[in-house]
């Protein structure tokens, strides 16, 4: 996650489940969580359909952090899926557009 610190910065993940191993999701949160916020939706229609886990940054200074978000699934294959985070965030700039967003669209098997 990149940007100033008077932006918002964000970053979207879908998590979708390989059919032949589907999971549901239990837990999430951030090993340390100082300078991230997590909200995780699970995705409207059919069963295993999937989830979004909205990732915000919340560091209001400049520099760089690192981070670990923590899924707890029910599946016996990957009981947790583990995403790592780093930030960047720099210094305000006068005129620079102040929101940012970023997406990410992830669909890797999690097994």
């Amino acid at each position: 996650m990149r940007g100033s610190a008077d932006s918002r910065i964000e970053t979207v993940i879908d998590i979708v489940p390989y059919p032949k191993y589907p999971f549901r999701i239990t837990k999430v949160n951030a090993k340390s969580g100082k300078f991230i916020g997590l909200n995780l939706s699970e995705k409207n229609g059919a069963p295993g359909g999937g989830y979004t886990l909205y990732v915000e940054n919340l560091k209001r200074e400049k520099g760089r952090y690192y981070d670990t978000i923590v899924l707890k699934t029910d599946s016996p294959i990957k009981p947790e899926i583990r995403i790592g985070v780093s930030g960047y965030i720099e210094e305000n700039i006068p005129g620079r557009e102040k929101t940012k967003q970023e997406t990410v669209r992830s669909s890797a098997p999690q097994q």
